[in-house]
């Protein structure tokens, strides 16, 4: 044991090293100071394990010394205050920054050995639990650096596999649990925060809330996270999982979905994996908890955006009313059920709806949507990964839009005519009725139209409403009554009688011959 005498009195400071038999205490090695300054020095310089101080000195006193020390010094030694003051204050502040032992000077040789072993049970108390904390970090460094590298070169089986586990110390008889965390939405306030520092984020989130827990984990610092329960787990995983989520979402806004696989043996660990990283591409619902068998018994399903659903898109974006388009969206795309909600399904919504806002705009404004569309993107490439991210996608477009100076609008006459049947396909649609809607005579308006289009007006809304029927037979399982409603005929009859004589068939014939 070390120890630092610090007195200012030099004849008491000289002295104690010969006057107590300081080596059958334990006691190595000697340092002295004569001032607040050299024992700072001396507890930079050396690992001092006890510390034998004076409260009252020159340029500070000994409580400033202990105060500084554990601020300071990695490794604050076990201090023993010796001192003529008796003050409750000096006792109170003794006891408050840990001191061993609080002695009146001059002290008993018995008192002062009494103090030195105490002091010494604790500093070897405190060596015992620094040993165990170093040796509970190491074993927890060699699992996760163990899964690091299986999962960095694949390694699954064989010879290989044999000398990963015996270098870090791994049964190769184990089974574990993996799980998949990631990542799917960032709210606005925290849009700006890169990959990485998310998931550095979250990565000590996920160690203060399963401390306890035998785990290992997997950061790629890419807002995904692996981690893997070995057998016998203390707790449920799906249920430390609930309260992962749960203060994601409340301290950070941040939306997590967790992917928890089967309890597997070594050798199958990358298989499984695999169908847990395919489970994130397929669910896009988060914040959420997938079991093995939500994630083996689910299967994706083609994203199709219905004619009535887009149509009312495409007439509150024409019109500018933002706001009612997101809640519309916003309605639309949470009653989505998880088959439908995953990321190549979302990622062909995005597309599907910014391609019909694109049609009738001029070219300037495309340019402008075009632009605003590339710098979203460049901001977060995610949105996809999630129903709030798609969200967040048109929310930060329909602001920048506004944001710009100038509106964007429909191209043309003719365009803002197409748009308008296009919005209004379930209605009858008179030559009239769409010719006030943009205020030109009916007649000139026709001709116009017949001349840009090549068709008259009346030819160009039954084309569209026999092209929207078809589509409907054809991928929805609606009633042709049904159908004939959404594209203006309440009468069945007459809805059957018009879509034979444009296709030929009836449209129950159409359904048969066309259905997938």
């Amino acid at each position: 044991m070390k120890l630092l005498l610090v007195d200012d009195d030099k004849i008491i400071i000289n002295s104690m090293p010969a006057v107590f038999p300081w080596e059958d205490w334990g006691i190595t090695g000697i340092w002295i100071a004569l001032s607040i300054k050299q024992a700072k020095k001396i507890l930079k310089e050396e690992q001092i394990d006890i510390l034998l101080c004076d409260i009252e000195m020159p340029m500070g006193t000994g409580i400033e010394l202990i105060e500084w020390m554990h601020k300071e010094v990695p490794v604050p030694a076990v201090t023993i205050l010796l001192t003529c003051h008796s003050e409750f204050q000096y006792a109170k502040r003794a006891l408050q920054l840990g001191c061993s032992n609080y002695l009146l000077k001059p002290a008993e040789e018995s008192e002062l050995k009494k103090a030195v072993l105490d002091a010494e049970e604790k500093v070897m108390e405190f060596r015992k639990q620094e040993k165990e904390r170093k040796r509970r970090e190491q074993k927890i460094h060699n699992i996760d650096a163990f899964w690091e590298t299986l999962m960095a070169h694949h390694i699954s089986c064989g010879e290989q596999l044999q000398r990963v586990c015996e270098e870090y110390e791994i049964k190769e008889q184990i089974h574990f649990q993996p799980v998949l965390v990631t990542v799917k939405h960032h709210s606005f306030k925290i849009r700006d925060v890169n990959h990485s520092l998310m998931s550095f984020v979250l990565e000590n989130v996920l160690r203060e809330m399963l401390r306890g827990e035998k785990f290992a984990l997997v950061n790629n610092y890419n807002e995904r996270l692996w981690l893997f329960f070995p057998e016998n787990c203390i707790r449920d995983p799906s249920q430390l999982f609930v309260q992962v989520i749960g203060w994601m979402e409340e301290k950070y806004h941040c939306a997590l979905s967790c992917y928890l696989g089967r309890m597997q043996a070594l050798a199958d660990w990358e298989k499984e994996c695999e169908l847990l990283q395919q489970a994130d591409e397929r669910f896009a619902v988060s914040p959420g908890i997938y079991t093995a068998s939500q994630i083996r018994h689910t299967h994706p399903m083609p994203f199709i955006l219905p004619n009535t659903i887009k149509c009312s898109f495409l007439g509150l974006f024409s019109a500018g009313k933002y706001a009612e388009l997101l809640q519309k969206m916003q309605e639309y795309f949470l009653a989505l059920t998880p088959e439908q909600c995953n990321t190549a399904s979302l990622d062909a919504a995005i597309r599907r709806i910014d391609q019909e806002f694109e049609r009738g705009l001029d070219t300037i404004a495309r340019e402008q949507f075009q632009k605003i569309q590339v710098q979203l993107f460049k901001d977060n490439p995610n949105y996809t990964r999630s129903i709030p991210g798609v969200l967040e996608y048109y929310e930060r477009m329909f602001a920048c839009i506004k944001e710009e100076k100038r509106e964007i609008v429909p191209e043309s006459i003719i365009e803002r005519v197409k748009l308008y049947i296009s919005i209004n396909m379930q209605q009858e649609l008179s030559r009239e009725e769409v010719s006030a809607y943009v205020g030109l005579h009916p007649d000139y308006l026709n001709r116009l139209f017949k001349k840009e289009t090549g068709v008259s007006l009346k030819e160009y809304i039954a084309d569209e409403k026999v092209h929207m029927a078809c589509e409907l037979l054809e991928q929805t399982d609606f009633l042709v009554g049904e159908i004939g409603e959404m594209v203006g005929y309440v009468n069945f009859s007459s809805f059957t009688t018009f879509f034979k004589n444009r296709t030929g068939l009836t449209p129950v014939a159409w359904r048969k011959e066309h259905s997938k």
